[in-house]
């Protein structure tokens, strides 16, 4: 008997680990940096669903991780659950802090990496740096080979004094980048 349990965790210690897929539903800036912090240190695939609301940020969100990402808005459902999702943008408002970007993505290289930004309003951003945004932005390191779609957002009010990009920038060496039906005002 102790030679089958000694074979079976020998066996064991051979097999990859690999951590399951993290799916978050979130309801305030608390959750949603924890949520980005526990995706960032996932090896796996990361689903971070906002639900509807209007979420005053306190600092800058990051992402600097090689696990995929699709982050999303417009969530609702029973007892604090994201079952299902409204479509439009508006819903869910991300409102940067004073002075600062809303969102920056950092993407490795070589990392194959899919980020996802959908069904989301950025708001009230502001950069005085020539390297961020003032709502977004996604930097990937060299060779990225990553997927980077931006899509069915609502920037607004997004004011970057020294940036290419006001409300969006991208910056992506041998990546797929996809931005479809976005909106920009202000």
């Amino acid at each position: 008997m102790r030679k089958q349990i000694f074979a079976l965790l020998a066996l064991m210690s051979c097999l990859p680990m690999h951590a399951a897929a993290e799916n978050f539903c979130v309801g305030n800036t608390g959750q949603l940096f924890a949520a980005l912090t526990a995706a960032a240190q996932s090896a796996e695939a990361s689903a971070i669903r906002i639900r509807a609301g209007n979420y005053v940020l306190t600092a800058r969100l990051n992402y600097n991780a090689a696990s995929d990402l699709h982050l999303s808005g417009g969530w609702q459902g029973a007892s604090g659950s994201c079952t299902s999702q409204i479509a439009d943008p508006d819903v869910t408002y991300l409102t940067g802090p004073a002075n600062t970007p809303v969102l920056r993505a950092v993407l490795p290289s070589n990392g194959s990496t899919s980020f996802t930004v959908t069904g989301l309003t950025l708001a009230d951003g502001t950069s005085a740096l020539p390297d961020l945004s003032a709502c977004l932005t996604i930097n990937t390191e060299l060779d990225s080979n990553a997927e980077i779609r931006v899509e069915r957002n609502h920037f607004t009010s997004c004011t970057a004094q020294s940036s290419a990009g006001g409300a969006l920038l991208i910056s992506a060496r041998n990546a797929a980048v996809y931005v479809t039906n976005n909106r920009f005002a202000d």
